[in-house]
């Protein structure tokens, strides 16, 4: 039928994402925008027109990214990383930005059986909130 399955289940609230994601590094939104910023700039530097598809994505990622600066971005990744999470749950807290441990647990449902308390991921959530920017 031309359409591929993958053997293995895949559950997301188990971390099982399958096999495309087995030794794969999830970015944040806001990292996605800072490769592609530096693409673009690579490609007008050189007097090359981005196809059509690239200034869309970087349109996208542009509007929906959570923090703006680089060196936010790069503390928010630290601070996340600290806190002994999956690349999976790490990259969605800093795309989703939820407002609180049970909403975080509401669209993760990994973390419910992560080893992160409740308290340690509001003071998370809590940190991230102050790096947060409305991109524009």
């Amino acid at each position: 039928t031309g359409v591929q399955t993958c053997a293995l289940p895949i559950y997301a609230e188990k971390l099982k994402l399958g096999p495309d994601f087995n030794n794969s590094n999830t970015l944040l939104n806001a990292e996605v925008a800072l490769i592609l910023e530096h693409k673009l700039n690579a490609s007008q530097a050189n007097n090359v027109q981005p196809k059509s598809i690239f200034l869309k994505s970087y349109e996208y990622v542009n509007r929906v990214k959570r923090f703006k600066n680089k060196e936010d971005v790069q503390q928010v990744r630290q601070d996340l990383e600290r806190c002994t999470l999956h690349e999976f749950e790490i990259a969605q807290l800093g795309n989703l930005l939820p407002d609180s441990a049970d909403e975080a647990k509401a669209l993760i449902p990994s973390l419910v059986e992560a080893s992160i308390t409740n308290e340690q991921l509001s003071e998370a959530l809590e940190q991230l909130r102050g790096y947060r920017s409305y991109a524009s």
